[in-house]
């Protein structure tokens, strides 16, 4: 397993001189905002058997609204002041070193950004006070990863992103990545999630979710922004299947990704969001195959944790 670096920066200019010269496709690009919202949107009193049996064992995404409605000290004003001096990490390096910098510089920066790839926050060493403050709501109680303690991968994230102008059209911010594991998502600021279904074990499938299937090597190699992401690829990636849901996040609604499913996050407001995987006994089975793969040492250990914790989990190993 790879042990990353952190290093401190003071000041965002001081990373930058760290970062060098990046480039990216100067084009201005329009972005359409129109969205199909069709996702389901359950209450927060939701049983937790009605939400397994329609969503988590049926593998479908929704979203739950005001599930973090008994959180405190999580509205803007209040992170500032109470982590303005915590560093938090924003890029990483070509070393895989990450890069952080006092939670006041980052503020400073997202206040007067102006540059097409901004850097974000997303930071998965939380501060004990922050975590004091997180709980994990009652729809997500079984956690197997959990079994592995303090060897567990990276499974929690504190996010900030941001809009910058483009044309008409604000963003910021993206990440694509497939989720092995299920996600809760919760949102305190306004977002927009794509989300596309397919199968993990499938590279024509990720070729099409990425865009790679429509573009041409070399233009998508240099297609490295959320704006060419949601400007150029995924218009393509809707022309060619309806096989996507696409919605719009809210203030304090949280988003089930199951596991197996791609996902892409365009902000249109500034954001703050804590996401964390997990996983339950009805996706366990798909996946071992890719973590076993991925984690053979970690595999070894977690596949003696699950025979004292359960026989049956056990069996299906």
């Amino acid at each position: 397993m790879q042990n990353n670096k952190n290093i401190y920066f003071q000041s965002i200019y001081d990373l930058k001189q760290h970062q060098g010269q990046q480039n990216y496709l100067q084009q201005d690009i329009y972005i359409d905002q129109t969205i199909n919202d069709k996702i389901p949107r359950l209450p927060n009193n939701v049983s937790l058997q009605f939400f397994r049996d329609n969503f988590e064992c049926t593998n479908q995404p929704c979203i739950i609204q005001n599930l973090n409605h008994n959180w405190i000290n999580w509205e803007w004003k209040q992170i500032e002041m109470n982590y303005q001096n915590t560093y938090f990490r924003v890029a990483i390096d070509g070393d895989g070193n990450y890069l952080k910098v006092p939670l006041s510089q980052y503020i400073e920066y997202v206040q007067n950004n102006t540059e097409r790839n901004p850097l974000y926050l997303f930071e998965g060493e939380l501060p004990q006070q922050m975590l004091n403050q997180y709980y994990i709501p009652h729809l997500f109680p079984d956690d197997i990863l959990g079994l592995l303690g303090e060897i567990r991968p990276q499974f929690r994230w504190f996010l900030i992103g941001y809009v910058i102008n483009i044309i008409s059209q604000k963003t910021t911010k993206i990440w694509i990545s497939l989720s092995l594991r299920s996600i809760s998502y919760q949102c305190m600021e306004h977002i927009t999630t794509w989300i596309k279904k397919m199968d993990y074990v499938s590279s024509i499938g990720r070729q099409k979710t990425t865009g790679k299937h429509f573009i041409e090597k070399e233009y998508f190699n240099i297609c490295q922004t959320p704006v060419d992401y949601f400007g150029l690829i995924l218009p393509k990636i809707k022309q060619y299947t309806d096989c996507y849901i696409e919605f719009i996040q809210y203030a304090n609604d949280t988003v089930y990704v199951p596991n197996g499913w791609w996902h892409a996050v365009l902000n249109l407001d500034h954001t703050m969001a804590i996401t964390q995987n997990y996983v339950q006994p009805s996706s366990f089975d798909q996946f071992w195959i890719s973590f076993y793969k991925e984690n053979p040492s970690l595999s070894q250990k977690l596949f003696y944790a699950i025979q004292q914790w359960d026989l049956n989990l056990f069996q299906r190993l």
